[in-house]
């Protein structure tokens, strides 16, 4: 009875690792299909001044958000 109860713990234990591992696979691939295309290499920066703002509240279109 102790080994099948043992049996069953590890199973779920397991399950959890890969499921686990499997989401974060799956979050990692998304996003970096999602934004291959939205980045720059380093040779194609542009060649001006920017600040990066993290926060900052900014809409696509580039309007502040309203809080």
């Amino acid at each position: 009875m102790f080994k099948k109860i043992i049996k069953v713990v590890f199973k779920m234990f397991w399950y959890l690792v890969l499921g686990s591992a499997a989401v974060i696979i799956l979050a990692r691939a998304v996003t970096g299909l999602v934004a291959w295309n939205k980045t720059y290499g380093e040779s194609d920066v542009p060649a001006r001044r920017v600040a990066i703002v993290f926060g900052a509240g900014l809409t696509a279109a580039e309007r502040q958000l309203p809080f």
